[in-house]
């Protein structure tokens, strides 16, 4: 991916000092919020990866947030340091479809790393364009509870005081993707194509309710409706799923590749400790998936 490689360094020292993920201050308070304010109670193993209930928010909360959080901004910081997204700076905004949202945990994320890639151009002493820039989500997930959550997280992201962004347009999407296809399409319609399309932890769901091919032909269905110059498809599965992860990316004609990840482990047990693991991801541009070459909704 053309990237700055300075740039990367910078946001990537100070997202990850020393190589190790560290959550900012207002994505860590709101995880402390939200392990305080959820019940805590035993959930099978199903619930806390796909919460449906309260228990189950707070056990994926404590168990998964933290990881799925870092593992988006370590796969997405090339993209903060393109031009691609330079341009996105320029016209003041960035699109997020996020399917299989949970929590909106990549697109607060994202919106975390906006002001981090802000923070280090302003490190660098580079100019950028006065204004907060907004952030725009389409969260995706048929657990209301999810939704809920996500909204919540969001907004209360804004009340963070100084962050350089806003987020402001936030659509809730509770139709089982693919069927949400329609709703995605409209949503750009209306406003902007998305820059970034995300899909985290969806494969073994979808592929079990409606098989590999189709689940494929929903992410073409679904990129569509992006950027086709400059946007980004991110997909990331566990390790222990590599096989249907290069399976999937075989059939979008995308390339997939495992990536090492250091993080402070943030949980109700231990918050000192640090944790290494491996991970699968696929970062493409819209175009090569959906087979665009410029910007457009079909």
């Amino acid at each position: 991916m053309e990237h700055d490689p300075s740039l990367a360094a910078v946001i990537r020292e100070i997202a990850a000092p020393n190589a190790v993920w560290t959550m900012q201050e207002t994505p860590l308070r709101l995880l402390e919020e939200a392990l305080r304010r959820l019940p805590k109670a035993e959930v099978s193993d199903e619930e806390r990866r796909y919460p449906t209930t309260p228990q189950g928010m707070r056990a994926f909360m404590d168990g998964f947030f933290a990881r799925h959080f870092f593992q988006t901004q370590d796969s997405l910081v090339e993209y903060f340091a393109s031009p691609a997204f330079e341009a996105v700076a320029r016209r003041g905004y960035i699109h997020v479809a996020d399917v299989g949202s949970g929590p909106s945990v990549a697109s607060l994320a994202i919106a975390d790393l906006v002001c981090t890639t802000i923070a280090a151009i302003r490190q660098m002493g580079r100019i950028r364009s006065a204004g907060r820039m907004a952030v725009h989500v389409a969260l995706n997930d048929t657990s209301e509870i999810c939704l809920a959550e996500g909204r919540s997280l969001l907004k209360r992201y804004n009340r963070g005081g100084n962050e350089p962004i806003s987020i402001r347009r936030i659509i809730p999407i509770s139709t089982p993707f693919s069927n949400s296809i329609t709703q995605f399409r409209r949503i750009a319609g209306m406003t902007e194509p998305y820059d970034l399309c995300c899909l985290g932890y969806v494969m073994i769901p979808l592929s079990e309710q409606v098989g590999a091919q189709a689940f494929a032909d929903g992410i073409h269905q679904l990129v569509q409706a992006g950027h086709g110059n400059g946007g980004r498809l991110l997909l990331i599965q566990d390790r222990f799923h590599e096989n249907l992860h290069r399976q999937i990316c075989h059939r979008l004609g995308t390339s997939a590749e495992t990536a090492d990840l250091k993080q402070r482990v943030y949980d109700s047990e231990n918050q000192n400790s640090e944790h290494t693991y491996t991970y699968c991801r696929s970062r493409s541009p819209l175009s090569k998936v959906s087979g665009l070459t410029h910007s457009a909704v079909a």
